[in-house]
C-alpha cells in the first residue's frame, strides 16, 4: 500500500466507531514483512481478533484448528 492510499483510508475511518482497529489494520498493510512473518505479532492479534473474524463473517480460526486437531 502506498502512503497516499494510507492517508486516504485513514480519513475515511477517522469518524468510525472502530477507527482504532481500522488504523491497526492499515499499519499492518504498510509493513514491509510478508503476511506469514506478521501473523504472530501483537499488532496482528489486536487488529484481527476472534471478534474481528466473526464480524467479517469469516471462519473462527480457533474453532477450525480445534476441529481439525480433534479429527485426526
Amino acid at each position: 500500500m502506498k502512503l497516499k492510499t494510507f492517508f486516504q483510508k485513514l480519513d475515511q475511518f477517522a469518524g468510525a466507531p472502530d477507527a482504532l482497529a481500522k488504523m491497526r489494520e492499515l499499519v499492518l498493510d504498510l509493513a514491509a514483512k510478508g503476511w506469514w512473518r506478521l501473523a504472530d505479532t501483537p499488532q496482528a492479534h489486536r487488529a484481527m481478533s476472534l471478534a474481528w473474524f466473526k464480524d467479517e463473517g469469516l471462519l473462527d480460526p480457533e474453532a477450525f484448528y480445534l476441529a481439525a486437531r480433534n479429527a485426526c
